[in-house]
């Protein structure tokens, strides 16, 4: 991670110094303080490779790196955005999950227009717009995608007895 450098070459004794090694960056010295930020840097090892988008940029993720001491390598790590639900991944693109029906926006829809017949459900946390509005018991009725559901009830089927 550190070079040798004599700026003067043997014309004036003592004058080297260590100087980090690209993609490593930092503070000249007797030894250099290097730093390896795998986030922002283009290296084998890294999050960037060369000629190649940022891995965690290009999913809509964040790039975390908790130890940029040059020695620290592979502890990277992707993180989903807060609006994309909660996820990390050490080293690779993360799984983000959110369940679309902790959004009060999405929970408003399914329960305005029934007076509380109807439920938001989010059937897979890790799928993007596939929540929907369904009927609460005794109430039935076709699921709304993304809406309200149509639902009825059908008052001969709860316990009511015509005897």
């Amino acid at each position: 991670g550190q070079g040798c450098v004599d700026p003067t070459g043997s014309k004036v004794a003592g004058d080297w110094e260590c100087r980090c090694v690209p993609p490593r960056t930092g503070a000249n010295g007797r030894p250099a303080t290097c730093e390896l930020d795998e986030c922002s840097m283009v290296c084998a090892e890294c999050a960037q490779k060369p000629g190649d988008v940022h891995v965690c940029n290009a999913a809509g993720q964040e790039c975390h790196d908790p130890n940029t001491a040059e020695w620290s390598t592979g502890d990277w790590r992707c993180v989903c955005d807060t609006a994309d639900g909660a996820g990390a991944q050490v080293g690779g693109v993360a799984t983000c999950e959110q369940d679309e029906c902790g959004v009060a926006v999405n929970s408003m829809v399914c329960q305005s227009p029934a007076g509380g017949a109807q439920m938001c459900v989010d059937p897979d946390t890790k799928t993007k717009h596939d929540w929907e509005c369904r009927c609460k018991p005794p109430y039935t009725g076709p699921a709304g995608s993304r809406g309200a559901a149509t639902c009825g009830m059908d008052e001969c089927s709860v316990d009511y007895s015509c005897d």
